[in-house]
């Protein structure tokens, strides 16, 4: 379960990431 989770936090890494960088 704890590998999902981390494979979850990691997409959502990204996607906050590019969500910044495209509205910084």
């Amino acid at each position: 379960v704890s590998g999902i989770l981390v494979c979850e936090a990691g997409c959502i890494l990204e996607n906050l990431d590019s969500f910044l960088s495209d509205h910084g």
